[in-house]
C-alpha cells in the first residue's frame, strides 16, 4: 500500500507531513511525496526548483526519523493534474493533501482549498485533507 502526499510551503504543511508519516509508519506503506513546480523563467525558476528539491529532502530525512521510506518526486504542470496523474502512476491507495494556506499554491484560500476539493471530487482513491 503507498501513500501520496503532496506538499508545498503551506504553513499547515508540518501537520500534514507530520499525518502522513505517522499513518505510514502505523500501517507500514510507502510515501510518494510530491512538490509540484509551476512554470517561472531563469534565475527564478531555479530557486523554485532548489527550494522544491530542499523541501522534499526535509520530509524524506523526516520519515526516515521514523522508520517510513519516502520516495521524492519534483514535477512541473498543472498542480491539479500532476497530483491525480501521480496517484495513479503509483498506484496510491490514499492521496493526503492540506485544507488551508496563504502562501503554498496547492491551495487558494482559507477554506478547502480548490486543490484539495478538486482532489478530493477526482481522485482515483481515498483522500484525507489534513488541516
Amino acid at each position: 500500500m503507498s501513500i501520496l502526499l503532496a506538499v508545498d510551503k503551506n504553513p499547515n504543511m508540518d501537520n500534514v507531513v507530520k499525518f502522513a508519516i505517522d499513518l505510514a509508519a502505523w500501517r507500514h506503506d510507502e510515501i510518494y511525496a510530491v512538490h509540484i513546480v509551476t512554470g517561472k523563467r531563469g534565475v527564478e525558476n531555479d530557486r523554485i526548483i532548489k527550494d522544491g528539491l530542499l523541501l522534499l529532502d526535509r520530509i524524506k530525512d523526516r520519515a526516515a526519523a521514523f522508520g517510513v521510506f519516502l520516495t521524492p518526486m519534483l514535477e512541473s504542470g498543472s498542480v491539479y493534474e500532476t497530483i491525480l496523474n501521480a496517484a495513479i502512476e503509483k498506484k496510491a491507495d490514499l492521496i493526503v493533501v492540506g485544507s488551508s494556506s496563504g502562501k503554498g499554491h496547492l491551495e487558494q484560500d482559507s477554506r478547502v482549498g480548490s486543490v484539495s476539493e478538486f482532489i478530493v471530487h477526482n481522485a482515483p482513491c481515498t483522500v484525507v485533507v489534513v488541516k
